[in-house]
């Protein structure tokens, strides 16, 4: 991979775009890898305060949504969806985050990755609590739950 993360982060949205075209799918798949890896490094959750890591955090989602909006690959810009909403989340920013996983759950149910959907939802249910959306949170938490007991997955329910 001939780019780095840092070095992607300084380039204007033109030459991003540029670059992005040049990369193929598996390059891509790469460079989404470093930033999760990157965002989990520093260990966020939801509920915490917002901190200079979520604020970094955010920046790099930022990026992996303009990649993958500059990419056209529907499943990357899925995950940029899960990665936004993650951060978001874990940056006090609950609403703008409830609409990134709700776009991330309805592109993980459409291709059938169920797996995927049921553990975005848990980091949905959280954001759902913190704006007092209850109800929605616990119908959310019964969709997950349905699905990590049909396949079994002790670790999911």
């Amino acid at each position: 991979m001939a780019a780095t993360v840092d070095s992607l982060l300084n380039k204007n949205e033109s030459d991003l775009q540029s670059y992005v075209t040049t990369l193929d799918e598996g390059d891509l798949q790469g460079l989404f890898s470093q930033m999760w890896d990157a965002i989990r490094e520093v260990k966020l959750y939801a509920g915490q305060p917002r901190n200079a890591a979520s604020t970094e955090a955010l920046t790099l989602s930022h990026l992996a949504f303009a990649i993958a909006s500059h990419s056209g690959v529907e499943p990357l810009r899925a995950e940029s969806h899960r990665m936004m909403a993650y951060v978001l989340n874990a940056d006090e920013q609950y609403d703008e985050s409830i609409s990134h996983y709700t776009k991330a759950i309805a592109f993980f149910e459409k291709e059938n990755t169920r797996d995927k959907a049921a553990r975005t939802r848990i980091g949905l249910i959280a954001a759902l609590s913190m704006t007092g959306q209850y109800q929605t949170a616990i119908e959310e938490a019964g969709k997950a739950d349905q699905w990590f007991l049909a396949n079994r997955d002790e670790d999911g329910h």
